[in-house]
């Protein structure tokens, strides 16, 4: 662990790293914001349609967490750095981690949704 830590601190000078968390800052906060848009918009359009796709999606969207777009960002901030081999390994282990759980989160997101959907037709097939 610590040949890590020296091949990611002792390998950068100060200027790239502030270029790596530049980055990483940037493309945080950009992709935060697009979410928001597009949750919001989405959500707006599903109001107006019957169609479920639209309403599933926008269930979806709002699964995906913060943690998973400081993950993403990151790890693109990383390229910037120059990265020993172990460390490398280890980012992109993260990586894809983040995205099974991600992936998870997204899945039990779609399950709930299409469940919540089947309940409410039955309630009202039933004259509920």
């Amino acid at each position: 662990m610590i040949k890590i830590i020296e091949d990611v601190i002792a390998s950068n000078e100060l200027s790239v790293w502030l270029t790596a968390i530049g980055v990483a800052a940037a493309l945080f906060f950009l992709v935060s914001l697009a979410r928001r848009i597009v949750v919001r918009r989405l959500r707006a359009v599903a109001a107006r349609t019957s169609n479920e796709i639209d309403d599933l999606v926008v269930a979806v969207l709002s699964k995906t967490g913060k943690l998973f777009f400081l993950l993403i960002s990151l790890y693109t901030g990383a390229h910037f750095l120059s990265l020993g081999a172990q460390a490398t390994r280890l980012l992109d282990t993260i990586l894809v981690l983040g995205f099974l759980l991600q992936g998870g989160l997204w899945g039990s997101g779609e399950i709930a949704f299409w469940l919540t959907l089947l309940r409410s037709k039955r309630e009202g097939d039933s004259g509920g």
